[in-house]
């Protein structure tokens, strides 16, 4: 990981503009020959989607995790299909024209972990193409957005990450694009495992390392061509995609700070930093929320970057330690972000089970708890996601060797219902909720729930 000596605060460039992407644009003061701003003719209309669908990771690219109430089952769970496949690694779901997709990598590391992008049937699970992405599996996917008619997506190409566009009727290539910024860099420029697209734009990350250090290009690509439009540059190779709050947009500096960017004027306006590390970050229209480790969660202002509140874990198992291990703080990861609740998976790293916890999105005060049934017998959560009034995460019961998915109430937390699952489920990834589905990732395939 870079040093903090490294991380510098960015000026805005002298010339370029970014016109209504809610565009900015900067550069490294240090070293601006080497990094010029780009800004072609390019302004693509914003991609879309139906509010029902769930067409990125976190559901949009605010990571709120929050479909409408219509998304959810009218009825108790009923699985309606169960689309197996052999064990192996599954990535996060999205969903989006009467489709589910997700990556798979099958015998987990093995030497057939071959990463392909499978595309199934939403109401018959009946798998429709896949796609190969990787010839092997390292330990994490790359994300997948659904907008319009198009995956957008890192794929390998002869030993060389490129972002590509893939049509979503049947996963042929519409287009791909490899960094091209070998000339800005003294080292081969790698795509990082980041990608979004906002305001019709596809955000990807290109790191390597410059003659000051490391250094990330920002490129801003045209979704129905792969031109780049524009393109910035930070100095890091730590960089999450973005997320955009109140005329702001904020990138995540992984380990170090969170950065803001007013997006008429294109100006840095605020850098705030975390000694402990950031893990994930989220927004709502007004504030940005930060996930940090040592137990650290803070909302923050996206206009200066001040810390509105900051809630603090505590540990379960006493003191923190047992025998000669000493274990971190819980952490607190944003799964849901609607209105005035926060709804947050505690994870914890000792033998007491994870939970889930509510805060005030004003004040950061619990409002819930979730606690599973053993509380000391290492049950594990994936983040919650919510659709309306209905909460969903899944559970990995290691003390009774269950897994389950939990429907919880969003205003008390109370369980409402919990059904078995076919496989165990990744934690890495969610439960999805769309057109009155519950779609489930696990190591044996997907499961769909809906009502009667």
């Amino acid at each position: 990981m870079p040093s903090t000596s490294r991380r510098r605060l960015l000026a805005l460039a002298a010339s370029g503009g970014l016109g209504a992407l809610g565009g900015y644009g900067y550069a490294v003061r240090d070293d601006p020959q080497r990094n010029p701003l780009r800004d072609a003719d390019c302004d693509p209309a914003p991609l879309t989607s139906v509010p029902t669908e769930w067409p990125y990771p976190g559901y949009d690219a605010n990571r709120t995790g929050a479909a409408p109430a219509e998304s959810a089952p009218d009825e108790s769970l009923t699985e309606r299909w169960h689309a197996e496949t052999e064990k192996g690694a599954i990535g996060q779901p999205v969903a989006a024209n009467g489709l589910v997709f997700v990556c798979f990598a099958p015998d987990f590391g093995g030497d057939d972990a071959v990463q392909m992008l499978r595309a199934y049937d939403l109401q018959t699970g009946e798998e429709r193409w896949r796609q190969r992405l990787a010839p092997d599996y390292f330990d994490r996917f790359p994300p997948v957005v659904a907008l319009g008619d198009s995956l957008y997506t890192i794929r390998e190409v002869d030993g060389t990450d490129v972002v590509a566009a893939l049509a979503m009727s049947d996963g042929s290539i519409r287009w791909q694009r490899s960094p091209r910024l070998n000339a800005l860099l003294e080292s081969d420029a790698r795509y990082a495992p980041e990608l979004t697209v906002f305001d019709g734009h596809v955000y990807s990350l290109v790191e390597g390392v410059g003659p000051s250090g490391d250094r990330t290009f920002v490129q801003l690509l045209h979704p129905q061509t792969g031109d780049e439009c524009r393109r910035m540059s930070l100095p890091t190779d730590d960089l999450s995609s973005p997320v955009f709050a109140d005329g702001f947009a904020a990138f995540a500096e992984w380990g170090d700070a969170v950065v803001g960017v007013e997006r008429t004027t294109r100006e840095v306006a605020w850098r705030t930093t975390f000694d402990t590390g950031t893990v994930r970050l989220s927004a709502a229209e007004d504030r940005l929320y930060v996930s940090g480790f040592d137990g650290i969660f803070a909302a923050l202002s996206p206009a200066d970057g001040e810390r509105l509140w900051t809630h603090e874990t505590t540990h379960y198992l006493p003191g923190g330690t047992e025998g000669d291990k000493e274990y971190a703080l819980p952490t607190l990861e944003v799964g849901v972000v609607i209105g005035e609740l926060l709804v947050l998976r505690e994870r914890v790293y000792s033998d007491y089970s994870d939970r889930m916890k509510a805060l005030d999105a004003e004040t950061g005060e619990v409002q819930w708890t979730y606690t599973p049934d053993h509380p000391a017998g290492e049950v594990r959560l994936s983040r919650p996601v919510a659709a309306g009034s209905r909460v969903y995460a899944t559970e990995l019961d290691y003390q009774s060797d269950r897994w389950r998915l939990v429907q919880l109430g969003f205003d008390d937390g109370d369980r409402l219902e919990s059904v078995e699952l076919a496989g165990i489920p990744t934690l890495r990834a969610t439960p999805i909720v769309t057109d009155s589905t519950v779609v489930v990732p696990t190591n044996r395939g997907l499961q769909a729930f809906g009502g009667e």
